[in-house]
């Protein structure tokens, strides 16, 4: 038994720096459309306003809002392995 946990002593960290670059991703990817869409509002803040004044905008907003989160939701799942 002692044996079991020195081995996963050992794997638990490989399997961990292994699968951070799949964590890293689904951050990456997450914030890269806020940090776009906070940039676009600075640098020309008329250009959004369809995307919040009007209803398709909004649905449009929504769903890209729950797509992102989906998306984020299942690199996580991807990136955590059951040692």
């Amino acid at each position: 038994m002692a044996d079991e946990f020195r081995v996963d002593e050992v794997i638990r960290p490989e399997v961990r720096a292994l699968t951070a670059e799949v964590r890293l991703s689904g951050d990456i990817l997450t914030l890269l459309p806020l940090v776009t869409g906070l940039a676009i509002s600075i640098l020309s803040p008329t250009y959004l306003v369809p995307l919040i004044e009007t209803t398709p905008g909004r649905i449009m907003a929504i769903v890209g809002s729950i797509v992102m989160l989906v998306s984020f939701w299942m690199l996580r799942r991807l990136g955590t392995i059951q040692v």
